[in-house]
């Protein structure tokens, strides 16, 4: 039938990881006396640790998606039904041997801080000890791994549209409904083994590994194991290690939950055309149910008591009206303007109940869900003016501004005791309002009405700018009293893009800039004004996003018909991903990743 298209759709991703982290850690002893310049002096209670885990990820996604769309001349009808998978095995937790450094032999260690490069600071030895010596190393805890995470989602949805004519003006009227069902699982099941002897040391299982270039020789590091060594060494003396039963209980059991959230929603929205004018007006109803199953772990003095399953769920319905102003100020040019609200849901995982400890993480991490989260509502106001050049391309600019309630953001603290002391602990909380506004800007066209050779050059480029502040709740952090920007809003964002196509040979070069943003909130003001060493910017400011300018390119040539030489780089400025405190001289994590470059072939039947 002309009228009618019928289209099914599948993707399928499979990811695996085969990494390994081998990790010494200084821990130094107290402070002797405040700082002289950036120097740091500790007394002779420090002590090392060193720790080697293996990343085996099992990542997987599928979808598939069918659907028809049928044009009845004055009526359209369209339907679509999609069903997706994903699963994560492994991808949480990581098999993972710990060694303490006793030391038997030596005296405790004592070290110095050196931050004369606040980028790579150093730990210099003052008593002459080697913390290198693989001899000083025990196994102290041994985790096999075993972790397991499944969402399956289905969605069905239809709409109808109807053309009219009202007063001799066209218009459409529009209604359809939408149901999804998501479920999610996740189950862990360490095991963890302690070795309260300390009988085995590193120098048992030593490997080959090396790294020439770490860090650019900013650092020395000691001798590396070997994992297959560490498990013929534990499994052939098991009966030396002892089964942390607390340890798993903690660990494992709060990790455990079952989550189910079922959405309905319908629209009606009706558009008329009033010569220049075209109003567009609608509501979309919303009705969310969720349910999920978690689990209480009950401790007394430490140990594990029992496991108790917890339910819980909520339900809510949204009226979500918006409108749309449209007016056509030259054939090529429009001015739009629209008001509408919206909503955003928590996470599953921020939402049920659970614990889930990442110890390998920099600083150790443990996620707590919180269950008495609301979705955050938005309304939103946008202007934008737009003109389309002939034949190809765009130019707009506009300014756009929310308000929130309800807002949901990560706020991070240090547990200050118990098995997870010193771990930072982050946990989603709603905030009592917030807003964003700014302003944004785009320009794509292909600049064809050049001479020669450079009519094959283009421009794509687009830059916003932001602001926006949250409060936080009169009972957090003893009443936060100022009012940061929202997690991930980095002020200045903007892409700039120059591609040629001309004949054969088509190219695309870009250049990606995000500012630096909030990642998590950590700081406490108590009341008080920020300190200007300490406070807000200082080493227990909020955690930040460093700010990130990548470079990429990438290219082909059509060698013949469907054949392409194909050519990309990507990351070409070795940009830095990471953390830092309050600021840059307070880095959490800072990672390279070197530039990646690849080079193929790529043909298709189409002979295009």
């Amino acid at each position: 039938h002309p009228g009618s298209i019928f289209y099914i759709k599948g993707l399928y991703s499979e990811f695996h990881d085969y990494g390994e982290t081998w990790v010494y850690t200084p821990n130094p002893g107290a402070l002797l006396a405040p700082p002289s310049g950036s120097q740091y002096t500790f007394d002779n209670t420090g002590f090392m640790q060193y720790r080697h885990y293996v990343r085996r990820p099992d990542q997987q996604i599928f979808s598939a998606l069918s659907g028809g769309r049928h044009d009845l001349r004055s009526t359209l009808v369209t339907y679509e039904f999609a069903v997706s998978r994903a699963h994560n095995i492994g991808g949480q937790d990581f098999a993972t041997t710990r060694f303490n450094n006793g030391p038997i032999s030596q005296p405790g260690i004592q070290f110095a801080l050196d931050t004369r490069n606040p980028y790579e600071p150093k730990f210099p030895v003052l008593n002459n000890v080697n913390i290198y010596d693989p001899t000083q190393y025990y196994i102290s805890s041994y985790l096999v791994p075993n972790y397991h995470s499944t969402q399956l989602n289905f969605q069905g949805a239809t709409s109808l549209a109807r053309r009219y004519s009202l007063h001799e003006h066209a218009a459409t009227f529009e209604m359809g409904v939408k149901i999804r069902n998501a479920h999610k699982d996740q189950l862990q099941r360490d095991l963890i083994y302690d070795s309260p002897n300390a009988n085995f040391s590193l120098s048992q299982v030593l490997g080959g590994f090396t790294n020439a270039t770490y860090y650019d020789h900013a650092y020395s590091y000691g001798p590396m194991s070997d994992y297959g060594k560490i498990n013929q060494l534990v499994m052939s003396n098991l009966s030396a290690f002892t089964l942390d039963t607390n340890a798993m209980h903690a660990q494992s059991d709060p990790a455990d939950f079952d989550a189910n959230e079922r959405v309905y929603a319908g629209y009606l929205m009706n558009t008329v055309r009033f010569g220049r004018v075209t109003l567009a007006g609608g509501v979309r109803f919303e009705g969310t149910d969720d349910n999920y199953r978690a689990n209480q772990v009950n401790l007394n003095n430490g140990s594990w008591v029992s496991t108790l399953p917890v339910r819980g769920g909520g339900n809510y319905v949204n009226v979500l009206p918006s409108i749309q102003l449209q007016y056509q100020i030259q054939p090529d040019t429009n001015l739009r303007g629209s008001f509408g609200i919206g909503i955003s849901r928590p996470n599953f995982s921020d939402i049920v109940p659970s614990r889930q400890v990442d110890p390998n993480f920099t600083p150790p991490t443990v996620v707590v869900g919180n269950p008495a989260l609301k979705p955050t509502r938005a309304e939103n106001y946008d202007i934008l003016l737009e003109h389309y050049f002939r034949p190809l391309g765009i130019l707009q600019a506009g300014f756009f501004y929310k308000t929130l309630s309800d807002p949901i953001y990560p706020v991070t603290s240090i547990i200050p005791s118990g098995q997870f002391a010193n771990f930072h602990e982050q946990e989603a909380i709603n905030g009592p309002s917030g807003h964003i506004a700014g302003i944004e800007a785009a320009w794509e066209q292909r600049l064809s009405f050049l001479p020669g050779l450079l009519n094959g050059f283009g421009v794509s480029a687009n830059y916003s700018y932001s602001t926006s502040r949250v409060t936080f709740p009169a009972n957090f952090n003893d009443g936060r009293t100022d009012h940061p920007a929202l997690p991930r809003q980095a002020p200045n964002n903007w892409n700039l893009g120059f591609t040629y196509d001309k004949a054969r040979f088509s190219t695309r070069f870009a250049v990606t800039h995000n500012d630096a943003s909030i990642f998590s909130y950590f700081w406490t003001d108590n009341g008080a004004p920020a300190d200007p060493v300490t406070g807000l910017r200082g080493p227990n400011g909020d955690q930040y996003l460093y700010a990130h300018t990548q470079y990429d390119i990438q290219g082909s040539f059509r060698l013949y018909r469907g054949l392409h030489l194909i050519a990309y780089g990507l990351n070409l400025s070795n940009e830095v991903f990471g953390f830092y405190q309050g600021s840059t001289i307070y880095p959490i994590q800072r990672e390279f990743y070197h530039p990646t470059v690849s080079v193929g072939f790529r043909w298709t039947s189409s002979g295009e």
